[in-house]
């Protein structure tokens, strides 16, 4: 039969089937469930049908009992219906998650009483064509071993389009003590040949797991990678009838990890990390690092993700110089520069670097274009900046300006050691400024200052790092690699300075008014900048840092067809600014676990997003109520509530066996004076105080009176970002030193 006959005769017989068996989507999707749940339940395994625990797995919160993943990825030929109807390569990706888990209180019962997925997504665009469809089935097990199927087709559609349906499944019957046996498949069919998202099977819960295998069948057509991370068990390999890729492992008796609290699981936790993609053996393969359809590559060195990198910034070097000397940035850039310092070639380098820094910042990301939609309110302090992008275009744009500067090629702590890597998207950017002392440039958010390194990031040793060569240079012979070390900050640049002045009225000594002010420096300016910061505020300042002599108003009003827009802007600032006394009272319920009873006064008193102004303060008067308990004639106050909430470990948690990943050396300064209304005096202050210091950190408490007035200094400091396991019991005193000052009572008694 020739392809011409072929071809008709598949047309015809896809009108054929259309036509007489034209059903539902929703039909077919009953169906197709119903086939899908009969298969899964009808797996012949085992350990599905375990129904003991041993009894030291009951002190969990839950117990995953059997733990199965199913992943397979084919590939067929499909005729494309539409204009220029053709045949087309369609890839079916599909995997599912089947668990069987035993409840044991009631934090696990009210997880897993619900559950919440995306039915059904379709994807139509230039760069991916395709549909996700989502089946699940649930199943409660008794504690007298009856089983009860979930009726999953009374789903609630929590959202209803043609292209995009999300649903959840209320599990009402479940109670502590049952088992509930459930799964999820997920159905991913491509048009485009994308590969699907990495997998990444984890040896390792907040949970015991006592049994977890994973079996893969995949397409002769796709290629796999993978790596096996931390001790994690090897992919056992074979073939399938068409001579597919099968891969398997399974692991029996996985212990809980403390998964939840200061880990790296990507560095400490057994991991099989797993691409499936769509193999290729044409023109280019090589020059691409590109993998040959059916094969298996494990542990790929990483010299050869590196190259892939290299490739990525020869493309981004392309597209920015566009044939020319300069980039797409020099003249802007030099132009606001003029504005500042019209001298700015002769700062020395290094000082010059900081203010190209914050002239770019201001252009790429805070400067308004006209056509883009206005956001002014908090949201937009969570944009996300592409940062690896962003550190290119800014290590080019040093260049443009003769200052030297490399791309160092770094992996978050949170992912995986440098030399296992195994994809360039494992890569971010650090710009090393080599002029003087090297300085590094990272971005965390639209607030990173110049010669701020991310938090993740620090401590790195021989990160590879590459000169993109110069102005012309595309090729790469010109991408000279060398090595950096970034470094780590101390405790000392990261404080959070809380000082506190409480009164206390004899009228009513059971409300309290509060006057406070907080300064943040280094990492933990962050997430209070991002809450509390309005765009109005940083633009300005840095407008006016910049020379420009009009504010983003004025500048709209003058031209003719964007002064309609001014009054848009000033209408959305005015409607930002209405938010900012809800964001604060939010700020100090988190801090202090308590809401306050009445917000007085609220503002940011420096914005911190410059080297030059390290810190980010902001104060806020305020009144709180719930703090002062009466006794007879005396009253006693919850002193040690204003240090905030205080991490109290689980039972679990205590005996740890992994090293301690914290975010970054830190170190919490409370300084709190309590004033006392007269006739009143405060006892047992000496009681308060205490000193652990360890070598992992330490908490101290100093308190003295002077009069009506009660004065304490509280330190908390982590020394370290990263401690060893042997250091844990260090922490540990140091934690609970903390807790136990955070219940400390004042006794206020009259006089």
């Amino acid at each position: 039969m020739n392809k011409m006959v072929r071809a008709v005769l598949v047309i015809a017989t896809a009108f054929i089937t259309t036509a007489v068996f034209a059903i539902s989507d929703e039909e077919k999707y009953k169906l197709h469930a119903a086939e899908v749940r009969k298969e899964v339940w009808g797996w012949n395994k085992p350990e599905f049908q375990q129904r003991t625990v041993p009894a030291e797995y009951n002190n969990f919160s839950y117990v995953t009992i059997a733990k199965h993943l199913d992943i397979s990825a084919t590939s067929r030929t499909k005729f494309q219906f539409g204009m220029g109807s053709w045949f087309k390569k369609e890839y079916t990706y599909t995997r599912t998650i089947r668990e069987l888990v035993k409840i044991n209180d009631k934090a696990a019962l009210e997880e897993y009483s619900e559950l919440s997925y995306q039915q059904f997504k379709r994807r139509q665009s230039i760069l991916e064509t395709g549909t996700s469809t989502t089946i699940i089935g649930v199943r409660i097990v008794k504690p007298d071993g009856t089983v009860k199927e979930v009726n999953a087709d009374e789903i609630v559609l929590t959202k209803d389009q043609k292209t995009n349906k999300q649903a959840k499944l209320a599990i009402s019957d479940l109670q502590v003590g049952d088992m509930v046996d459930y799964f999820i498949t997920t159905e991913d069919k491509m048009l485009d040949g994308k590969a699907p998202e990495a997998s990444y099977f984890v040896f390792g819960e907040d949970n015991p797991i006592m049994h977890y295998s994973v079996h893969c069948l995949v397409g002769k057509k796709y290629a796999v990678e993978y790596r096996a991370l931390n001790g994690a068990p090897e992919f056992k390999q074979s073939r399938g009838e068409d001579d597919d890729i099968v891969l398997d492992v399974a692991a029996k008796d996985i212990p809980a990890f403390p998964t939840t609290l200061w880990m790296s699981s990507m560095r400490q936790i057994p991991i099989l990390r797993m691409n499936i993609i769509v193999g290729y053996n044409g023109m280019y393969a090589g020059r691409i690092n590109a993998r040959k359809p059916g094969e298996v590559y494990r542990n790929q060195p990483m010299s050869e993700i590196v190259e892939d990198e290299v490739i990525q910034m020869q493309m981004e070097k392309a597209q920015l110089r566009m044939g020319t000397s300069k980039s797409a940035f020099y003249d802007r850039v030099k132009t606001a520069l003029k504005k500042v310092n019209k001298d700015y070639d002769k700062l020395p380098k290094d000082e010059l670097a900081s203010l190209i820094f914050y002239t770019f910042r201001f252009l790429t990301t805070y400067d308004v274009n006209s056509s883009e939609n206005i956001e002014v309110g908090v949201s937009r302090n969570y944009a996300n900046l592409y940062s690896k992008k962003y550190l290119f275009y800014l290590s080019e744009v040093f260049k443009d300006f003769d200052i030297r500067a490399e791309l160092a090629l770094v992996t978050s702590k949170y992912g995986p050691h440098l030399q296992e890597v195994m994809d360039k998207d494992d890569f971010e950017y650090i710009v090393v400024v080599k002029e003087g002392k090297p300085a590094y440039y990272g971005i965390e958010n639209l607030f990173s200052p110049a010669g701020y390194i991310p938090a993740h990031y620090e401590g790195i040793d021989k990160a590879p790092s590459f000169n993109t060569g110069g102005n012309m240079s595309r090729s790469r012979k010109d991408f000279a690699e060398t090595t950096s070390s970034i470094p780590a900050s101390s405790w000392k640049e990261n404080m959070q300075v809380e000082r506190l002045q409480v009164k206390l009225d004899a009228d009513n000594m059971q409300v309290l008014d509060v006057k406070r002010k907080t300064s943040n420096t280094g990492h933990f300016k962050i997430d209070d900048q991002k809450r509390l910061l309005l765009f109005e505020e940083y633009y300005e300042s840095e407008r006016k840092a910049l020379g420009l002599e009009k504010s983003l108003v004025e500048e709209l009003s003058e031209k003719r067809r964007t002064r309609s827009l001014s009054d848009e802007y000033k209408n959305a600032f005015a409607k930002a600014r209405e938010d900012v006394k809800e964001r604060f009272k939010s700020e100090i319920q988190s801090q202090f676990e308590i809401a306050p009873k009445e917000l007085l006064e609220f503002k940011v008193d420096t914005i911190g997003i410059r080297h030059t102004e390290p810190a980010f303060v902001y104060s806020s008067h305020f009144t709180f109520d719930g703090l002062v308990k009466k006794a007879g004639n005396n009253y006693i106050l919850d002193i040690g509530k204003f240090i905030g909430g205080q991490l109290q470990l689980k039972p679990w948690q205590r005996d740890r066996k992994v090293d301690v990943y914290m975010p970054f050396a830190r170190a919490f300064d409370y300084v709190i004076s309590v004033s006392l209304p007269d006739g009143y005096k405060a006892e047992g202050l000496d009681k308060l105080n205490l000193n652990v210091e360890t070598a992992a950190g330490s908490f101290a408490v100093t308190t003295t009176a002077e009069g009506n007035q009660v004065n304490m200094f509280v330190r908390k400091i982590y020394a370290h970002a990263y401690e060893p396991v042997a250091n844990w019991q260090n922490l540990v005193h140091v934690l609970d030193a903390a807790v136990d000052f955070n219940g400390a009572k004042l006794l206020i008694r009259k006089i």
